[in-house]
């Protein structure tokens, strides 16, 4: 519309435009603050619901963690002092070998049968470890884990003495020839 067009339609309904209806003036501002106000408390609302949401995915995260981290502690929850003992001690002789195969930078790949009787044994203590708690015979099940302990400890140790065999031989041959 141009200038013109608008003014003569301003002109044409002046009358209509100085009638002035009733303005309440506090009922207008009474509607407005409603309106604002219902806008401010459903802002809140959908706030406290996402927090609400983020604590309940927090809190199962936590559990589910917790539980995670604790499910080999309670596997092995069965076994008595002793045992307990029994345990710590094989465990630290089977790390005493595996740092001597470590110190002496022994490369297992180079003892495939014994690289093969390891990864079977490591095996099995997956499944002991992971049947411990289903088995009605707990003791079975612990003289399992230490002889597990105590095989994996042979092993490398029989993998030191061939490695020590081996260097020895080859000292043995360049003092012969």
């Amino acid at each position: 519309m141009s200038k013109d067009r608008i003014e003569n339609f301003v002109e044409n309904n002046r009358e209509a435009f100085d009638d002035l209806e009733d303005f309440n003036q506090e009922l207008t501002w009474a509607k407005i603050e409603s309106k604002t106000r219902s806008n401010k408390n459903s802002v809140w609302k959908v706030i406290a619901l996402c927090a609400i949401g983020l604590l309940i995915v927090v809190g199962a995260l936590f559990v589910y963690t917790m539980s995670k981290q604790n499910k080999d502690f309670e596997s092995l929850a069965g076994l008595t002092e002793e045992q307990e003992m029994q345990r710590d001690e094989m465990i630290k002789m089977v790390s005493l070998q595996e740092e001597k195969v470590r110190a002496k930078n022994i490369d297992i790949n180079e003892f495939e049968q014994f690289k093969q009787e390891l990864d079977g044994l490591d095996e099995i203590e997956k499944l002991v470890v992971g049947d411990f708690p289903t088995s009605v015979n707990k003791e079975k099940m612990v003289k399992s884990m230490l002889q597990y302990y105590e095989s994996k400890a042979r092993i490398l140790e029989l993998i030191l003495l061939e490695t020590e065999k081996k260097n020895n031989n080859e000292i043995f041959d360049k003092e012969i020839y």
